[in-house]
């Protein structure tokens, strides 16, 4: 078995990372953020709460 010649494989794997060789594409979440569904769910329910007849109740008590 022969030996690696160490600085040719390190200017090897230099050429590989600086033309970008290992690099991967970063995958973005593409899923629903849970804390602002979840604020504009209830918001959206607050706002129709206050047109009901129970909130006018409770209103003029």
């Amino acid at each position: 078995m022969s030996k690696l010649d160490v600085q040719e494989e390190t200017n090897l794997f230099m050429k590989k990372i600086n033309e970008g060789y290992f690099e991967k594409e970063r995958s973005t979440n593409c899923e629903v953020v849970y804390e602002e569904e979840k604020r504009d769910r209830d918001t959206a329910a607050v706002k129709e709460f206050l047109k009901t007849p129970l909130f006018k109740h409770i209103m003029d008590m």
